[in-house]
């Protein structure tokens, strides 16, 4: 018979309670399966499920390809020291807890309990298998073309451009400054003696979505993957929202837009704020994008229920109501709530109430035209 023993730890419950209601999805019932699904998920946290040097060789394939494999790691929610506990009572190896043990205190600053949770959020969410099928896929297609070149007939062989990307991917190291960033690219793609500002740009583009990096939150200069960036900045702040307003589609920035607006709003008794275009367009994106860019953004934000735009007194604003934001859109809603505890600079200052009356209109900010749009 097996040597178990049993783990009556203090367990953060929402994690517990999803853990549990995922094992029932899985088997149908989530008694006499609970300890063995744990087990699994504590091997693989500890790197014990005999699978973690596939890993390390599948990290090694997407750095050679250019790219980096940071953005396919695990994914911890960040509050799960801060739930409430409640104790659990399982049985799992003797041994596999021991040695579970041995790595908490080793290697990180949490209690047993919060160290198990954090092991069944990444399983639930896949896991390792997740991990090195993701990594896989955003290397695959380059692993192709880098071996259709070998074939003089094969369509599917990299360009030169690609080639180039990969280089500069390869030189600039794992974090970097634009000057260095600049530097490789004058070196590897220029034309001439030096590369012209187009190629830079070009370049630069190219590289920072190859690597999937952002501008570190804290330094401006200096290029990060974005699971360092998630690490620094402050808990619950959206991508959209620290990553650098060049580097955003029109959709990024119109969630950035929503978003901050959203937190301006939960700073309200009424949930519900109206803003001008000048402001937005100066603290929500430091003033890098035109009048009619911001113009598009609004419009793209006002097909959402609960989010407005109209011209009271000739400027353009836009109106958001959280409430009825959160009607249509529950998980955008959650995401501001979110994003309205954590710390760091909201960019727009929590000035109280705004209505369209604060910008010259007489209409009342809940008078809204068919698909969310403030009466002019």
């Amino acid at each position: 018979m097996r040597d178990t023993s049993k783990i009556d730890w203090m367990v953060p419950v929402d994690e517990w309670d999803q853990f549990c209601r995922h094992v029932e999805s899985q088997f149908g019932v989530a008694e006499g399966y609970l300890g063995r699904e744990a087990e699994l998920a504590m091997e693989q946290y500890i790197d014990a499920d005999g699978y973690a040097r596939v890993e390390t060789l599948v990290d090694r394939l997407v750095s050679a390809a250019g790219r980096s494999p940071d953005h396919a790691s695990e994914k911890i929610k960040s509050d799960l020291a801060s739930q409430e506990p409640t104790r659990i009572g399982i049985r799992v190896g003797t041994i596999l807890k021991e040695e579970f043990c041995a790595y908490v205190d080793e290697h990180t600053d949490y209690n047993y309990g919060v160290a198990l949770a954090r092991a069944l959020n990444v399983y639930r969410d896949g896991g390792r298998s997740r991990r090195v099928e993701d990594k896989l896929d955003r290397v695959v297609d380059d692993a192709e073309s880098m071996l259709g070149e070998l074939n003089d007939d094969s369509d599917k062989s990299l360009s030169s451009v690609q080639r180039k990307t990969i280089a500069i991917c390869h030189d600039v190291g794992e974090s970097f400054t634009d000057e260095v960033l600049n530097e490789s690219i004058h070196n590897i793609a220029a034309e001439g003696p030096k590369a012209s500002d187009p190629t830079l740009e070009k370049y630069r583009d190219l590289v920072i979505d190859r690597l999937d990096y952002e501008r570190h939150p804290n330094n401006g200069e200096l290029w990060i993957s974005r699971d360092q960036a998630e690490e620094i900045a402050p808990d619950e702040t959206p991508a959209e929202c620290r990553r650098s307003v060049d580097l955003l589609d029109t959709d990024e920035m119109k969630r950035r837009l929503i978003y901050t607006v959203g937190r301006r709003a939960m700073a309200t008794s009424s949930k519900d704020v109206t803003l001008p275009e000048r402001e937005l367009r100066e603290a929500v994106f430091d003033d890098e994008i035109s009048r009619p860019v911001m113009h598009e953004v609004m419009q793209e934000a006002a097909e959402h229920f609960g989010i407005g735009t109209g011209k009271p007194d000739r400027q353009q604003v836009l109106r958001l109501n959280l409430t009825e934001l959160e009607i249509d859109h529950p998980d955008m809603a959650r995401t501001i709530r979110e994003f309205a505890n954590a710390d760091g600079d909201s960019k727009l200052a929590d000035s109280g109430e705004t209505t369209l009356g604060s910008y010259g209109g007489g209409q009342q900010p809940s008078a809204l035209t068919d698909g969310g749009t403030v009466a002019d």
